[in-house]
């Protein structure tokens, strides 16, 4: 059984960053950070989700 890893916000905001970049494909974020693909786009769903927040 494996251990679930635990990121903080300020690793998850600076790789969702990257996303937005697009200067890299999911897959080669994922594999360079060894998180799996799933998660990078759960993440940018939430950070889509969450941005018109920002600014009310």
């Amino acid at each position: 059984m494996t251990k679930r890893n635990r990121y903080t916000p300020e690793f998850k905001s600076q790789i969702v960053l990257e996303i937005f970049k697009e200067e890299k494909s999911l897959s080669e974020l994922a594999s360079h950070h060894g998180i799996h693909v799933n998660q990078l786009r759960q993440w940018r769903k939430s950070a889509l989700e969450q941005l018109p927040q920002l600014f009310t």
